[in-house]
């Protein structure tokens, strides 16, 4: 076991070491450039369902964004709501110069990408910008994309995406870590033009790639408008996804409030993985898996054979110090200082959480805006 796991572990280091590369040769994008006169027209497509408690403050960041007023628009695309939320943003209609339009979902049609679709092909921009009701952004989020799609003419945009944790809770802390691996990842695979997956919640793509591809958003699955959507692109036009790096291109949300909508949250994005068709991210994603499961594993094995102690305690030293340098400066960069408390504990927890997510994804149905949805 000893020797699988030297193998398992010198690959995941150079896995992660290569991530770490990619992301630390990244370019810091400014903000504006100097010949800069904005010319695309951008539209940022929001799918919502019961979103009143967040849809005012979305709005509210929309509505200061430094972008020419004429040359953006806000489509919210509406999955059925049944709250307040309309009523909400008819009162932004009425009240603000922003230009809103909201589509609805025809009766048949129902879900997220169904209301994505929607919104994307009543879309008059050039760029597409999509995000989530739950998020905030920076008054220069629009204007940094446009920068950075109009100076390198990518086919898709990465941006990062950061979670607002709450005061010191742990949980939260956990979430935000967890989150991080993954838009440190995103951003490092992207560097290295071998892109593995993205967030919906902080993405462009030019109208032009949407509607070359025969099903962009992948209707078969619930989950995975973004990821299937990035290896859809990542076939046909490799070396055209790029990760924005400037710091005002962040979109931030928040964590999930308790355990069962997180681990609900998690099982709906592993359950898109029996999609995949990639080499590349089915690699990295086995490899994860067993390199947090000869851990976990390990872990039990020591309640029944007191040698596995020092075992494990060797990997997890070794996963400790790896993960570190993909992790670490991608903190820094983006002054999430606070985390790095947090991160020891988090790693106690994280091989357990990982393999028991990886199972469960590929198991179990999961709820989602009140909707159950079963694993085929």
């Amino acid at each position: 076991m000893e020797s699988i796991a030297a193998v398992v572990f010198f690959v995941y280091g150079l896995c992660i070491l290569s991530l770490s590369y990619g992301w630390l040769k990244l370019k810091r994008q400014p903000i504006l450039h100097a010949s800069l006169t904005p010319r695309t027209r951008v539209s940022v497509v929001v799918a919502i369902r019961n979103e009143e408690k967040n849809i005012n403050l979305l709005l509210k960041h929309l509505s200061v964004q430094r972008y020419p007023r004429h040359l953006y628009e806000i489509i919210l695309a509406d999955d059925h709501s049944s709250d307040g939320t309309l009523s909400v943003i008819n009162k932004w209609i009425q009240e603000s110069d922003l230009y809103i339009r909201v589509v609805h979902n025809a009766a048949r049609d129902t879900g997220k990408k169904a209301a994505l679709r929607n919104g994307i092909n009543k879309a008059t921009g050039t760029l597409i910008l999509t995000t989530d009701a739950d998020c905030t952004m920076n008054e220069c989020w629009i204007i940094s994309m446009v920068s950075f799609y109009e100076k390198e003419n990518p086919r898709m945009i990465l941006g990062p995406v950061l979670y607002r944790t709450p005061g010191n809770k742990v949980f939260g802390h956990f979430q935000a870590l967890e989150f991080i691996s993954l838009q440190a990842t995103s951003a490092g695979s992207a560097s290295l033009n071998r892109p593995l997956f993205c967030n919906a919640a902080n993405m462009a793509f030019s109208r032009k790639i949407y509607n070359e591809l025969r099903d962009p958003l992948s209707s078969k699955t619930v989950s995975g408008d973004d990821t299937l959507f990035l290896l859809a692109i990542k076939k046909k036009h490799p070396g055209t996804i790029r990760f924005n790096k400037n710091p005002h291109a962040v979109v931030e949300t928040l964590p999930e409030k308790n355990f069962t909508d997180f681990w609900n949250q998690r099982k709906r994005w592993v359950s898109k993985s029996k999609y995949y068709r990639d080499f590349d991210i089915l690699f990295v994603s086995v490899l994860v898996f067993v390199t947090n499961l000869l851990i976990s594993t390990g872990a039990v094995m020591m309640f029944f054979n007191p040698l596995f102690v020092n075992y494990v305690a060797v990997l997890f030293l070794l996963k400790l110090l790896i993960d570190s340098c993909l992790l670490f400066p991608f903190i820094l960069y983006y002054r999430k200082h606070h985390l790095l408390l947090s991160y020891l504990p988090s790693q106690l927890v994280y091989p357990f959480y990982i393999t028991a997510t990886a199972l469960g994804g590929r198991l179990l149905g999961f709820e989602w805006k009140n909707r159950s949805y079963h694993v085929n």
